[in-house]
């Protein structure tokens, strides 16, 4: 009867606790509740003696395995087996061996040095499912170290010397390995396309494949590329992208704004002859970036930057008479001075001939 009542005592209060954390986090306001789980942070940090490492499964932008992850479940294959009470089966590729290892929400003690360590096995789950081409990503895997901040240094120390001395001992061996060193120096070495093998890939696709394929190659520069690259039969159709007309923009403006005709289409068409904009900068400025923004907003955004891209584009060609002015101006001069010094030597070589006359 005692401990009927004990349970229901803690299962009201278990209730009563989930009722005022979803209260606290629906209601309350964002900013303050933020401060308070900063503070209740630092406030944990202070009465709480353990510092924690954490080795995720994963790391960097495209999700690779991380090797030391690897390492800690290598290292706790042993002691998973003989401390941990729930263990997770996994078979090697093209083996029937098993490999245990730590299940989720699993630990098992340790001891480095005299100082008790604790290996924790858990996982992140995604709050709502998603598609992904990463599916076997979407629970995030990690292991956690646990120890007393006291073995800080021990712990911490040791995991740079010994990272230090691995580094050491592989330089020592790529100095005396002649293969390894000729392998660095080759991942090292800049790689080189030439033209021949450009053309090689590129014949070999048709000839190397029994379906069609289309190939799309893009330049800014098409007066530098080789005649054997572009020529008919390699590259059939040349398409110039040039910059946008005023149909062109007519289309765009449909397609992210929803507009066949607007009044100050008048002034674009006007400053699109006068200056030259890509597409993909007409559409940028047409592109709503808020909710705010309205079409005229938009077309207006255009307009201004229709008007700095002329100026830019003057300033551009002022600049570059300037420039060829100078130019000119230098290599009149340089053309005086080489003249001058010409006729200082015809005319000294002529007085020395009348001498020796």
């Amino acid at each position: 009867m005692i401990m009927r009542d004990l349970l229901m005592h803690l299962s009201s209060a278990v209730g009563g606790l989930m009722i005022i954390v979803t209260l606290f986090r629906d209601h309350f306001p964002p900013h303050l509740r933020d401060l308070l789980e900063k503070y209740t942070s630092k406030l944990v940090r202070l009465l709480y003696p353990y510092i924690q490492i954490t080795f995720p499964e994963y790391t960097g932008e495209r999700l690779k395995k991380s090797d030391v992850y690897t390492a800690v479940q290598n290292y706790l294959t042993e002691k998973a087996t003989t401390g941990a009470k729930k263990l997770k089966a996994d078979t090697l590729k093209d083996s029937q061996s098993l490999i245990l290892s730590m299940d989720d929400n699993e630990e098992v003690t340790d001891e480095f040095q005299g100082a008790k360590l604790w290996w924790f096995s858990n996982k992140i789950v995604p709050k709502s499912m998603s598609m992904s081409f990463y599916p076997a990503t979407e629970e995030r895997r990690f292991y956690r170290l646990v120890f007393h901040k006291h073995h800080r240094d021990l712990i911490t120390g040791q995991r740079k010397k010994a990272k230090k001395k691995k580094e050491d001992d592989e330089d020592e061996e790529g100095k005396g390995d002649p293969a390894k060193k000729m392998k660095e120096e080759e991942e090292t070495k800049a790689s080189k396309v030439t033209l021949s093998g450009l053309l090689n890939f590129i014949d070999g696709i048709w000839s190397g494949c029994g379906g069609e394929r289309i190939i799309i190659f893009t330049t800014n520069f098409i007066d530098k590329l080789d005649p054997a690259l572009i020529r008919r039969g390699r590259m059939d159709k040349h398409i110039e992208m040039s910059y946008c007309c005023f149909e062109a923009f007519k289309v765009l403006a449909n397609n992210y704004l929803d507009v066949e005709s607007h009044p100050l289409f008048g002034m674009i068409e006007a400053k699109m002859k006068e200056t030259n904009m890509t597409p993909a900068d007409v559409a940028e400025n047409l592109m709503p970036k808020s909710s705010t923004e309205t079409r005229e907003t938009c077309l207006r955004s255009l307009i201004k930057a229709l008007e700095e891209a002329k100026e830019e584009a003057a300033k551009k060609m002022a600049e570059e008479e300037e420039e060829a002015k100078e130019s000119e101006a230098k290599d009149a001069a340089n053309s005086i001075e080489e003249a001058k010094e010409n006729g200082v030597v015809a005319n000294g070589k002529l007085e020395e001939e009348k001498l020796n006359v």
